[in-house]
C-alpha cells in the first residue's frame, strides 16, 4: 500500500506532501491535468520528483490530492460565505 492509499485523516501530511499539492494544484489551473508532468510539479515544490511517486503513487494519485484539497477550500469558502449571509439577514 502507498502513503497515498493511507488514510489521510490517520496521519499528518508531511512538508513535501504540502508542498507538492499545492504546486500540482497551481499547476492545474495553470496549464491543465494533460500538460503538468511530475516534474513541472516537484520543480516548483522544490522536492525531488521521486517523491510524488513515494508519497501519491502516481501523477493520477497526487492530481487527485490536489483536487480533493481545491474542492475543501471551495468548501470552506462557501461556509464562510453562507455564514456571512445568516449573519447579515439577522440584523
Amino acid at each position: 500500500m502507498s502513503i497515498a492509499e493511507q488514510p489521510t485523516l490517520a496521519r499528518k501530511r508531511t512538508d513535501a506532501e504540502v508542498k507538492l499539492i499545492a504546486a500540482a494544484a497551481d499547476l492545474l489551473g495553470e496549464v491543465g491535468p494533460r500538460a503538468m508532468s511530475v516534474r513541472m510539479v516537484a520543480e516548483l515544490a522544490g522536492v525531488n520528483h521521486g517523491l510524488v511517486h513515494h508519497y501519491f503513487g502516481s501523477k493520477e494519485g497526487l492530481t487527485r490530492a490536489a483536487m480533493l484539497q481545491l474542492v475543501e477550500q471551495q468548501e470552506f469558502q462557501l461556509q464562510d460565505l453562507l455564514l456571512l449571509e445568516n449573519q447579515s439577514q439577522r440584523f
